[in-house]
């Protein structure tokens, strides 16, 4: 297995080997534990699309004839095929379909001498049609194909490097869809510029967070603008090489999903990581922008976020990094219903799924996703969501209950609100709760136009009780986490004294695992003319990467009297004097239950 690293911007995947050669056929069920794992076999084929979309996909090569989705290649009819004129005068000659950045010409399936190494594009574009065949009910002549490539056949070294390239011409082209399964380490001011020019024509951009095991942004998924997705595996894990961190905005599977190579028309290939889940929440928007037209970009993204399943209990380690959660087709569908736009009847929240299992509630959602409640209370657990103010209540609350550790909660009114809405804003009154005890605190209408910070477990959220004047437009609170560090979720990173003439020191985990990225370091004291005895009484470690050292002293400088790593109990230390430092390295994975040990003062 190898990653396919790029400079400066990298294709998202993980190609297994197995995969570009001859892999074994797949299973039966092919892909169906990750249409499981986002609720689709709960709510398969609900959407029935409607609207027709443009998808650009910018990419390395594309089989443009595999039956799945021949027909759906969209034609730049300005353009007059093979007739080697630029008829529309766009500086391109026969881009009839799509345009090859890469070579500065019309062709962008991958040269027939390298289809394993331009096999990426029509990997993406195919777990994208197998998603969307999944979502629709039927028919998908409303869809259609924009390839772009955005990498060279003289030049295989697996970078898309011309992607913001791809990018503006498929603004230029008029796509209402933009899937990259790439991402780069940075951006220009220029580039920033081509995405905001597809965010001003509504025009949506699907991205990958990156696969560098790191919490490490990178573009163009990390700019506000952009769905960033995540990748997790086949037990709602993060997937071990996906990014992560607050810049995410939702995850979904990404673990060796079947495909197709551009020289077979039959799924026995693999694609994985963030190049995996990137097209299927790619194909859930379109599913969502064609079958129910009246959601603008900014409504999608409220209802993939607001729908979201939690992964925290999951990925302790990485709680808030993750985006809202995992995508949840069956709550989307269920929101859904109950505004009777799947032209199904109103349903309730009588049972699980949908935006929290424990909500009781009979809700209806405007076409806008704006949430209106008759009674009971609602709760979000998820890092990220959205809350209309104008729907708040003064006897139920809504509860803000996200799981993990965090440091505040951070709220703020989303510029799409007018400033006509301001004047007809409750006042919000929050009951804070945090480390067993609860206040309230009033949040005055004039200053909800500026961030609310507070640092809180958990939060009730009402309008304060008083005349109340005729609703505007939905005015959305959008809340985001901030996440505890997860390297000091345990020990902190930071140096600990003990004295004393015994005792017991451990990483802080208890029965958990662990964390990533620890440098934490124990001063051991005992009284003058003793020495010190070290007893392990549990270790557990990452062989060879995850570390305990163990200094003759106060500093790193001192003599090292022992290093250990591993998963077998280490023998006795004794120091030579009555000071000992012992001092914890992690790596970011791999991370074990970690040690405990026991000292002791003893005669010189």
């Amino acid at each position: 297995m190898y990653v396919l690293k790029i400079i400066p911007v990298f294709i998202a995947c993980l190609f297994f080997k197995a995969a570009l050669s001859q892999p074994a056929p797949p299973a039966p069920d092919k892909n169906d534990w990750a249409w499981k794992a986002i609720g689709l076999d709960r709510a398969p084929h609900f959407a029935r699309l409607r609207r027709p979309l443009k998808i650009a996909i910018i990419d390395d090569g594309f089989d443009l004839d595999n039956p799945l989705w021949a027909a759906h290649i969209a034609h730049n009819e300005a353009e007059i095929p093979g007739n080697n004129i630029d008829d529309d005068h766009n500086g391109k000659v026969d881009d009839y379909e799509g345009w090859d950045f890469g070579d500065n010409d019309e062709t962008v399936r991958p040269d027939p001498k390298y289809l394993s190494q331009e096999s990426h594009g029509t990997r993406v574009l195919g777990i994208y049609w197998a998603a969307l065949q999944q979502i629709s009910a039927g028919d998908l002549s409303p869809i259609s194909i924009l390839p772009i490539k955005a990498v060279s056949d003289t030049k295989l070294n697996n970078y898309l490097k011309e992607g913001y390239k791809g990018i503006e011409y498929a603004i230029e082209q008029k796509a209402d869809i933009i899937i990259c399964s790439w991402s780069g380490p940075n951006i220009a001011a220029e580039e920033k510029e081509i995405l905001a020019k597809a965010q001003a024509k509504g025009i949506m951009i699907i991205a990958a967070a990156g696969n560098f095991y790191a919490m490490q942004p990178q573009y163009p998924g990390a700019v506000p603008s952009v769905i960033n997705v995540a990748a997790t595996g086949r037990s709602d894990k993060k997937l071990r090489v996906s990014n992560y961190g607050s810049f995410v905005d939702i995850s979904a599977p990404g673990d060796s999903l079947v495909s197709f190579d551009p020289d077979k028309k039959t799924a026995n290939a693999h694609i994985s990581a963030t190049s995996a889940a990137t097209p299927i929440i790619a194909a859930i928007v379109t599913a969502l922008r064609s079958a129910y037209p009246q959601l603008s970009p900014d409504a999608i993204e409220r209802l993939l976020k607001n729908t979201a399943t939690p992964l925290e209990e999951k990925n302790l380690l990485y709680a808030g990094n993750l985006g809202a959660g995992l995508v949840n087709v069956m709550g989307v569908r269920e929101a859904l219903e109950e505004q009777d736009l799947t032209g199904k009847k109103e349903l309730s929240r009588s049972k699980g799924g949908g935006m929290n299992a424990d909500v009781r509630v009979k809700m209806h959602v405007d076409a806008d996703m704006s949430i209106r409640m008759n009674g009971g209370d609602l709760a979000f657990r998820q890092p990220k969501a959205y809350i209309d103010l104008q729907r708040l209540n003064a006897a139920f609350p809504v509860r803000v209950v996200p799981t993990g550790k965090y440091k505040n909660i951070k709220f703020l009114l989303q510029p799409s609100v007018l400033p006509a809405s301001f004047a007809v804003l409750p006042d919000v009154r929050a009951t804070i709760f945090i480390e067993g005890s609860s206040r309230d605190t009033i949040v005055k209408r004039e200053r909800l136009r500026y961030p609310f910070i507070v640092s809180a477990d958990s939060l009730y959220l009402y309008a304060v009780t008083g005349k109340r004047t005729a609703r505007v437009q939905p005015a959305w609170w959008y809340y985001e986490v901030t996440t505890v560090d997860s390297s000091a979720l345990f020990c902190g990173n930071t140096i600990t004294d003990v004295s004393g003439t015994e005792g017991t020191i451990e990483d802080g985990s208890g029965d958990l695992n662990y964390t990533g990225r620890n440098d934490c370091k124990w001063q051991i004291t005992v009284p003058e003319g003793k020495k010190i005895q070290l007893n392990f009484e549990q270790f557990d470690t990452e062989p060879k990467i995850d570390q305990v050292y163990i200094f003759n002293g106060n500093s790193t400088k001192d003599p090292i009297l022992a290093i250990f790593s591993g998963h077998n109990l280490p023998p006795a230390v004794k120091s030579w004097d009555n000071t000992v430092l012992v001092w914890f390295l992690t790596s970011e994975e791999n991370n074990f239950k970690g040690w405990k040990l026991h000292y002791t003062a003893i005669d010189q």
